[in-house]
């Protein structure tokens, strides 16, 4: 595993080693809920664990697919003030979004599976974008159709508590192959044993409307306790968030604080609810 990279000034990290103490992190990659019946049985070992209800300001909902699987049929988001309701086949989960309160539709997505149950095409914005994976069955690459060039490259690492590859780091290029952004992801500091991400989600940077299909492959096996957000096209500014976090007696995470450095740094607090089928609760 590796160590907090490119972090900025002497300063930053004093303040980063000082946060990090006694610290789990959130992964910005996350709670997978279950993948439809429809979508893969590689997905389908999924009827008892404990399934995410609460992410913030994120409630999410769920339904039977007549497998005896629960699978994400609803996510309110109280913040943004919208909703997005999730209909599922063998071929795509479609993504229909609602203004909160009055049900005006706002819009739509559509995520397109391969015969693993994987997203391989996602119509987004006026946009269609390609999603590759490598041999490992993680995601490689993210482009746009007519535009390929416009896209971001996914790098993974082996975890060395492990036999798995982690999320390294994510490039974002422009549509004439400028890069613009680079997030890079670490799982422990300075010798700090690692926690399981036992839930993970999506990366909050993948550029779509949810984190919470687990139709993308896998990102992490470890919980993300820092990272890096280098935005180079705007001078080389950049972010650094360290996540630590309460975790339940089963090791899930329900608090979770992200403190955040460079720019007007603050800290801000996630609460994260679960519901176990065997337990009631």
């Amino acid at each position: 595993m590796k160590l907090l990279r490119n972090v900025g000034t002497t300063t930053k990290a004093i303040l980063l080693a000082g946060l990090l103490g006694a610290c789990q992190t959130e992964n910005d990659s996350t709670l997978a809920p279950q993948a439809s019946a429809n979508v893969s049985d590689k997905n389908a070992k999924t009827v008892n664990i404990p399934r995410l209800i609460k992410d913030g300001e994120n409630e999410l909902q769920y339904v039977a697919d007549g497998l005896g699987r629960q699978v994400l049929s609803k996510v309110i988001d109280h913040g943004a003030n919208k909703y997005y309701k999730y209909t599922y086949s063998v071929q795509s989960v479609v993504e229909d979004q609602f203004q909160l309160g009055t049900d005006k539709p706002l819009g739509q997505v559509i995520y397109k599976l391969n015969a693993n149950g994987k997203c391989n095409e996602m119509i987004i914005g006026g946009k269609t974008f390609i999603l590759e994976y490598n041999a490992d069955g993680q995601l490689a690459k993210r482009y746009n159709k007519n535009s390929a060039n416009e896209r971001i490259e996914f790098e993974y690492l082996q975890d060395s508590n492990a036999n798995s590859k982690s999320l390294d780091k994510m490039t974002f290029f422009t549509a004439g192959n400028a890069k613009i952004r680079e997030v890079s992801f670490h799982y422990h500091y300075s010798g700090e044993p690692v926690k399981l991400d036992l839930m993970p989600l999506n990366p909050k940077y993948l550029d779509c409307t949810t984190r919470y299909l687990p139709i993308f492959g896998k990102f992490n096996t470890f919980l993300l306790r820092i990272s890096n957000d280098n935005w180079i096209a705007s001078g080389g500014i950049d972010q650094n968030f360290v996540y630590y976090y309460s975790l339940s007696a089963e090791g899930l995470p329900t608090l979770i604080d992200q403190s955040i450095f460079g720019g007007n740094g603050f800290t801000t607090t996630v609460q994260r609810k679960y519901f176990s089928p065997l337990a009631g609760q």
